[in-house]
């Protein structure tokens, strides 16, 4: 596959709405198991991302995958105990805040990374 394909298929599966079937999963069935899906699945798709020496797909699927899950969100808000299930926050309040909170550690650690790996290789030679 070539690095446009590679790239295309990241921004993608970034973009699904990770946050939202989490909540969902919560919700209705009272699992954290969506919880786990999405940290695992954020945590592949960073090492691919990684690999790939591409954060561009991190980025904007990021915000895709936000716009979905609060879009998804809106459709089932006037469910009342959905709005207060997820106190302190209202539902797109926490997507937002789960979504800069995930695309802030992941971005730190690719900086980090990059810069123990430049460090590493300057004092090598």
């Amino acid at each position: 596959m070539n690095n446009k394909t590679i790239r295309l298929l990241l921004t993608l599966v970034y973009s699904f709405p990770f946050i939202y079937l989490a909540m969902y999963l919560d919700f209705f069935f009272r699992s954290m198991i969506g919880w786990l899906i999405m940290g695992i699945v954020y945590l592949l798709l960073f090492v691919l991302s990684y690999k790939q020496k591409v954060i561009l797909p991190l980025i904007v699927g990021s915000f895709v995958s936000t716009f979905l899950s609060i879009t998804l969100n809106q459709r089932i808000a006037n469910i009342e105990q959905w709005s207060s299930y997820f106190k302190p926050f209202e539902t797109s309040s926490l997507i937002l805040t789960i979504m800069v909170i995930c695309l802030l550690i992941q971005l730190s650690i690719y900086y980090l990374i990059k810069k123990i790996k430049k460090n590493h290789h300057s004092t090598k030679y």
